[in-house]
C-alpha cells in the first residue's frame, strides 16, 4: 500500500542488472528501465556502479497502484565483506509521477 492509501499489486523476477526481464517471463512484467540513476539519488554518488551493477540476487518489479500509479522498483540484498548476506534487502523505486523512493525491507 501507498502512502496515499493507493493499493498496488505486482510481482519481482529476479534478474540481472544488466538487461530487462525476459519477454516471455511468467510475471509478464513490461520492460523496466533502469534505475541507476535512482539508486544515486537515494544512497549517494556512484552507488549504483560501485554496490548494486552486477550483484546477485536482484530483482525488478512493474507494480500498478488501483489509482493508476505504475511503480518501477530494483532490489538486491548486500553482501558484506566477510561474504556474509544480511537479512534486509535494499531497494529503490520512481513512480509515473517521477516520485522516487527508498525501498527497504
Amino acid at each position: 500500500m501507498l502512502a496515499s492509501g493507493e493499493k498496488a499489486t505486482g510481482r519481482w523476477e529476479w534478474t540481472q542488472t544488466e538487461s530487462p526481464p525476459a519477454e516471455n517471463s511468467p510475471a509478464k512484467i513490461p520492460e523496466v528501465e533502469s534505475l541507476a540513476s535512482v539508486w544515486d539519488t537515494v544512497y549517494g554518488q556512484d552507488f549504483y556502479v560501485s554496490h548494486v551493477l552486477g550483484t546477485k540476487p536482484f530483482a525488478r518489479a512493474v507494480v500498478t497502484g488501483d489509482h493508476g500509479t505504475i511503480l518501477h522498483m530494483e532490489m538486491y540484498r548486500p553482501v558484506g565483506e566477510g561474504g556474509e548476506v544480511p537479512v534486509n534487502f535494499r531497494g529503490v523505486a520512481r513512480d509515473n509521477k517521477n516520485n522516487i523512493y527508498k525501498v527497504v525491507f
